[in-house]
């Protein structure tokens, strides 16, 4: 098949541009690139009328038809700011199918593959010019005591585990995502308590959140803060306080939110499987989305 009538931005080494050119696809792959038009045309064939063709981008996280274009506030969903926890929101629930950006994103020639994890083989076969890891974090589980036990639940999997969360809930980590998780549990109507070993909450929240984030918390849960969790029973997580005294906080489920560790795994697996290769957001060290999205921006724009 091939794709005639369109000007090609290559993104060979030497980023070449042909103004009118033709691409010929054998089997699925890219066999032929050259100036001007094929000596012949088939039905299969397609003629791109002007427009722009680029080698192909994967993103298997996007913002596509999640952020409204022109919209403003009421058309982002990428941030479900209804409820402080939100896993049960699905994209289908916020996706918009008409919005304009899928159409840019289309005319700029991106294009999507969903559903598509990015092994080594996988980015050896696209033999892709530059490649941009955001694999993100997966929850940091310490070899504690009790903390592998059936009254455990990790914060990322609350909503695929509510049937096993009690009345009475400890939250084992006072970060922003246990803050948020106890914020929700308590409007539930179930009895909270957040240990944390620093002495503050959520220091990881944004400036502007915060203050309206503790005032939450005020309403809704008990603060240990200061407390070293050294086991998780049955009847709750026994803690080592300020004085060093052994205290139990008492719970019969306990929300493992002690933090995220970067998918070094992923990223080392992939780290010479291009030319260029930019590691962004929680891969390279864990943060917020709003440092992933300038990583990701200025690893774009290096591109």
């Amino acid at each position: 098949m091939k794709i005639y009538n369109v000007k090609i931005k290559t993104m060979d080494s030497d980023r070449r541009v042909i103004e009118n050119g033709w691409i010929e696809i054998t089997d699925g792959i890219i066999s032929a690139v050259e100036s001007g038009s094929p000596e012949a045309v088939t039905a299969e064939d397609i003629d791109g009328n002007g427009r722009t063709v680029y080698p192909g981008f994967i993103d298997i996280h996007t913002h596509l038809g999640l952020s409204t274009s022109g919209v403003g506030m009421e058309g982002e969903d990428f941030n479900e700011e209804s409820e402080p926890c939100t896993a049960h929101i699905r994209i289908v629930d916020g996706i918009n199918p008409i919005d304009y950006s899928f159409e840019l994103a289309r005319k700029a020639g991106v294009e999507i593959r969903t559903s598509t994890p990015v092994t080594k083989e996988y980015a050896e076969k696209e033999n892709a010019d530059a490649l941009i890891i955001a694999a993100g974090s997966r929850p940091l589980v310490p070899p504690i005591p009790g903390l592998n036990g059936d009254n455990v639940v990790i914060v990322n999997n609350y909503y695929k585990e509510k049937e096993k969360v009690g009345d009475e809930v400890v939250v084992f980590g006072g970060g922003l995502a246990g803050c948020e998780c106890a914020i929700h549990l308590g409007m539930e109507g179930k009895k909270v308590r957040i240990v944390e070993m620093r002495d503050v909450l959520a220091p990881d929240a944004n400036v502007r959140h915060r203050p309206l984030l503790l005032k939450e918390i005020g309403k809704y849960a008990e603060v240990y803060t200061g407390y070293k969790g050294l086991e998780v029973t049955e009847e709750g997580v026994w803690c080592e306080d300020k004085e060093g005294k052994k205290v139990l906080v008492p719970g019969s489920t306990i929300i493992c939110a002690l933090g995220q560790r970067s998918r070094t795994d992923i990223v080392d697996e992939l780290r010479d499987c291009a030319p260029y290769v930019a590691v962004i957001g929680d891969a390279s060290r864990v943060s917020t989305i709003t440092n992933a999205v300038y990583w990701g921006y200025h690893a774009a724009l290096d591109i």
